[in-house]
């Protein structure tokens, strides 16, 4: 099920590496942590493929414990690989943006809630995106599991 809010946006900047392209953004915890997943590695030959070790549960209350000092130092990362048919790199008039979400074809457009719906001009065309549903993760953490989940 849909949310009746539009998807969450938020301004990049292109990072390039010889290993590839990157895109750099910044958001609050709470504005990312329902579009993010963990893959842990087990024991079946599926989980041994899996970037992550398992959670540290020690490790994790540190973080946790360490968010609530006054002397908490931040921004921390966490890097992620991100899904291309739920996060969208948009090129807009005030500058490069992430769009997490769904992209809308005219037709499911025009059956959405207006209010629901973020329209971008992109090269000259309106782009509409609506925000993913709950159970719909947006990018896999594949370093910080830890910060991740300490948050």
């Amino acid at each position: 099920m849909q949310s009746q809010q539009p998807p969450s946006i938020f301004p990049c900047i292109t990072v390039n590496q010889p290993l590839g392209t990157f895109y750099v953004m910044s958001a609050a915890a709470r504005d990312i942590l329902e579009y993010l997943t963990v893959s842990r590695r087990g024991l079946s030959p599926a989980e041994r493929e899996k970037v992550q070790r398992a959670l540290d549960p020690v490790r994790q209350k540190e973080i946790a414990a360490y968010v609530t000092r006054d002397d908490a130092t931040f921004p921390t990362s966490i890097t992620v690989n991100a899904d291309s048919e739920r996060v969208f790199v948009v090129e807009t008039t005030q500058g490069l943006v992430v769009v997490i979400g769904n992209e809308l074809d005219e037709e499911t457009a025009s059956l959405a809630p207006k209010e629901s719906i973020l329209e971008i001009e992109s090269g000259g065309i309106i782009r509409k995106f609506v925000r993913l549903s709950l159970n719909e993760p947006a990018a896999e953490i594949i370093d910080g599991q830890h910060r991740f989940e300490g948050l």
